[in-house]
């Protein structure tokens, strides 16, 4: 909500943010999830979770069961607008919660309304910087509530945009995002590879007696690989596990633990 526009208010911080909420729970007409299991099973108590029944079937029914675009989704899509708060804002390349393209829409959208932005992009997952590089990212958050709360001219929104962390414990920074790319297309096999050419065909039958969610709970293939099998995680497991570019780091995962903890305690 605030990353839309509030009258008053100066700066945000967005950590791994949802600025729009249809990509972030269909896609392409898709459920990735519904508004029924992102409510009270997850966030509320038994109390709050019967106050807030009659809110989350409204909205339910407002969202529609077709998996069309309607007024409420255009509702709960937050766009920036020019002369809104200052955001600094960080996400995960790994994060499977809000995925990097919620950043990705925003960030190009906080360009074309102008407005002050700088971001802080890791190798991690849902994580917070402040478990990834503690003393700069506190000092990158004092220095941009200065700019944007106080008005101390300060030049951290001369600095380069991106603080990009490009492997493990490796950061550099960039003036600009996204760097500049190519466009490459890719075109899909029977054998579902894919590649420059295709080949192949496949068939897909629609079964009519399938609801619109069936397919999530009737998914029967593997969700993580079997124990001692090979699998690849980008850039090694971020809290301390294993992956094919890190040992298991017990120190790392309980310095976590321990700046968890200590946070609170640790930034006013």
């Amino acid at each position: 909500m605030a990353a839309s526009g509030v009258a008053g208010l100066r700066a945000i911080v967005p950590i791994e943010g949802v600025a729009d909420n249809y990509a972030q729970l269909v896609a392409n007409g898709a459920p990735l999830a519904t508004p029924e299991n992102t409510g009270s099973s997850f966030t509320y108590n038994e109390r709050a979770a019967e106050l807030c029944r009659p809110f989350e079937a409204d909205v339910k029914a407002r969202a529609g069961t077709n998996g069309d675009y309607n007024a409420y989704w255009r509702s709960v899509h937050h766009v920036p607008r020019a002369g809104q708060a200052g955001v600094l804002i960080a996400q995960g390349f790994g994060d499977w919660v809000v995925t990097p393209n919620q950043f990705a829409g925003y960030w190009d959208a906080l360009g074309r309304a102008g407005v002050p932005r700088k971001a802080w992009l890791s190798q991690a997952g849902h994580t917070d910087p402040f478990d990834l590089q503690r003393a700069q990212w506190v000092s990158t958050l004092h220095r941009w509530f200065d700019r944007w709360l106080l008005g101390l001219r300060n030049g951290v929104e001369r600095e380069p945009a991106v603080h990009l962390e490009t492997a493990p414990d490796r950061w550099t920074d960039v003036r600009s995002w996204p760097p500049a790319t190519s466009p490459v297309t890719f075109r899909p096999s029977a054998d579902g590879t894919l590649g420059a050419r295709g080949s192949g065909s496949a068939t897909v039958a629609d079964d009519p007696a399938t609801g619109r969610e069936d397919w999530t709970t009737r998914f029967t293939g593997p969700l993580l690989p079997a124990p001692g099998a090979a699998r690849r995680v980008p850039f090694g497991d971020r809290h301390g596990g294993v992956g094919p570019d890190r040992r298991p780091d017990r120190r790392r995962a309980r310095r976590l633990r321990a700046g968890r903890n200590a946070k609170h305690r640790d930034v006013r």
